[in-house]
Order: C-alpha cells, then structure tokens, then sequence
C-alpha cells in the first residue's frame, strides 16, 4: 500500500475528529481547497496517510470574479424540501409536454356526428396516394358536422438514422420539409374546427422524440390546443342524453395473421372494458367488427350498450413499394367514418363519404 504524506496540522485536527469535512478542514485554513481536504480526509480515513512535519504549501493566490460561485459547506439535504422541488419541477414538465391518457370532448349537437380516424398518411413519401388523399380531405372539409382524429404515421419521417438508406433517399422531401406539409393539412381542419386530435406514431413521431428529444407532431398539437395522445388515448365523447367511451391508438399490443382485430380486442378485454369503439392504424389494412362485448354487465345496466365496434384504419401509403413487392401485405385505403347518434346509444360506420353524408343528412 502506498503512504501518502499529509501535513501534520490536517492530521492533527483529523485524529482530534475523524468526521471534519473538508469544507471545513478548508475554512480552518488548513487546506487549500476543499476537494484537497476531501482527498486528504480520504487518506487518513483509509489508514493511507502519513504526518509530514515540513509538508510544503504555498501561500494562497486570491482571485475574483462574477462568474465564480463558491462552493458552500456541505449541504444537508432536507428531503421534504427536495420531494416538493421535485414535484414542482415534475408539475412545469408535465405543462411543457403533457402526457395525457384521458379526454372528454363535448359535441352541442342534437343531429348525429361523425368522425374520420385516419392512420399513416406517410405525407412526403415517394408511395402516397396524393390523389385519393386530397379527394377525402376536401370532402371532410366542406361535409357538415364531420370530424377528424389523426392516428398517427402523418409523415413518411425517415431521419438519417434509419438503417434502410433506400428508404430514406425514396422520400420525395427532407423530413422537416414534410413536418410542413402535415401542417398545412391540419391548418386547413383546424381552421374549421374539424381537428379533435391527435396520436402519436413512429414515423415522424417516436422517432423524431427519441432522436432529437421533441416530436413536432405532438408540438403543433400543443401549439393548436388541441389534445394529442402519446401512445394510447381514452376519450368520451359527450352529447346531451349519450356518452360514448372510445379507445385510441396508433397500435395496441398483438398481432394475428388469423385475425385483424386480435390487438383492438386484446386492449379492449385487458385495459378498456367500457369502450363503445377500439380503433387503431399502423398495419395498412382495414377492418371493422361489430361484436358482443360483457353481455351479463349489459344485462345488469352496467353497460349501456353488449357491442363493441373494432376498428382496424387503413393508409394512404398504398405502394407498391419496397416491401410490398417483397411479401408484405400491400397499403389499404380504408378510413370509415364513424356516426355517433346523439339521441339513441348507437354507433355505425360507413366506408364512403358520400353514404355519410346521407346517413348525416347533408
């Protein structure tokens, strides 16, 4: 073991009280700084120091500046104190960038509703159906009392870490450029009150956060005042005399070849027991099932409806492209709109807007 030699005034005062901190060996003057003191209390402590009767140590050089905080005595940490900092600061996080699970939304109509849930419009893509896309938003746009929920996918989002570079050099603009396309799509919705809001997918969404710390989706969310989802959403939709409970979400967990809609009743049976409707996107294909749901909490007026509506939304990334031709299941364009009657609890879905507007009354 090697011995370090220490002044014997420090020894002195450390063999008189073991515990003297090195703030204050330093404030006793007899170190010539605190981390010095540190280090030399760490010495003694471990049996490593030796007395040095003529240790050397040159007269103090002061400086000063503004910049300059020094350091204090050791602090005691109240930790009453430090829980209610933490919490304050934990509170001016959540106001910067909410996470919500739950929102409620009130309709003031008395006439059926209807909203769009669309998924993975891949906006800036080189396989986006651009045509179809800007036929169902201008219809969505001059179509009374129709809403629009974005699931998530709204840029192609392919950022120079992604590891197939084919893909990325495919996408017909740079990833911020598509940030502003997407919202020049939702200004025009916003504008009409239309928007309700939005979830968060990979493309352009987890990506961009885990990437560069922020998601510029969810950021315009916030800028618009409007409820943004990062992972799965549980809203109410409330009309005067009906409630209905919808699940949301880019993608639920599960999967089935057998099955579209193994994930949207997986989350219904484990986490939404009340919900009216479980919809998601992010697979490319569509599908909706109307099926019995806790028949005996129905009969008991636990429930105020036996269905479920689960819904599987389509794309506008409708190919062919790389993986399609590959094997993957090729791009559907499928996103119903789903009618919510104000009066009767009653839920149905229609695959064209113009049979929306019928059932509507537009």
């Amino acid at each position: 073991m090697t011995l370090k030699n220490i002044p014997s005034k420090v020894f002195d005062i450390l063999e008189q009280d073991p515990t003297t901190s090195g703030a204050k060996l330093f404030q006793m003057g007899a170190v010539p700084s605190e981390r010095t003191g540190r280090r030399w209390k760490g010495y003694f402590k471990n049996g490593k120091a030796v007395r040095d009767e003529h240790y050397f140590v040159e007269e103090k050089v002061t400086f000063n500046s503004p910049d300059y905080v020094e350091e204090s005595e050791e602090e005691i940490i109240d930790l009453d104190e430090l829980i209610a900092y933490s919490q304050k600061l934990s509170e001016i996080y959540q106001k910067r960038d909410p996470l919500i699970k739950t929102c409620d939304f009130d309709f003031p109509h008395d006439e059926p509703i209807a909203v769009m849930f669309a998924s993975c419009f891949h906006l800036g893509g080189r396989y986006t159906a651009y045509h179809q896309f800007e036929e169902i938003f201008n219809e969505v746009l001059n179509t009374p009392r129709l809403y629009f929920i974005t699931l998530g996918d709204e840029i192609e989002g392919f950022l120079s870490s992604f590891k197939d570079k084919k893909a990325i050099a495919d996408q017909l603009y740079q990833v911020p450029t598509q940030v502003r396309i997407m919202e020049k799509v939702l200004d025009q919705l916003r504008d009409k009150n239309k928007l309700l809001a939005g979830v968060a997918g990979q493309h352009g969404g987890w990506w961009m956060a885990a990437n560069y710390t922020e998601n510029p989706i969810k950021r315009y969310f916030l800028e618009s005042s409007l409820p943004y989802f990062d992972g799965m959403g549980y809203a109410r939709f409330k009309f005067k005399s009906q409630t209905y409970r919808v699940a949301m979400a880019h993608k639920f967990k599960g999967s089935s070849m057998w099955n579209p809609h193994h994930a949207q009743m997986k989350a219904h049976k484990t986490e939404f027991p009340s919900a009216d409707l479980v919809v998601m996107g992010d697979k490319h294909t569509y599908g909706v099932q109307n099926v019995n749901s806790y028949s005996w909490e129905y009969d008991a007026g636990e429930r105020e409806s036996d269905r479920v509506l689960l819904v599987q939304v389509g794309t506008a990334k409708t190919g062919p492209d790389e993986y399609t031709i590959k094997g993957w299941s090729t791009g559907r364009l499928g996103w119903p709109a789903i009618i919510f009657d104000p009066n009767d609890h009653c839920i149905t879905y229609t695959e064209t807007l113009s049979h929306t507007r019928k059932l509507l009354g537009v």
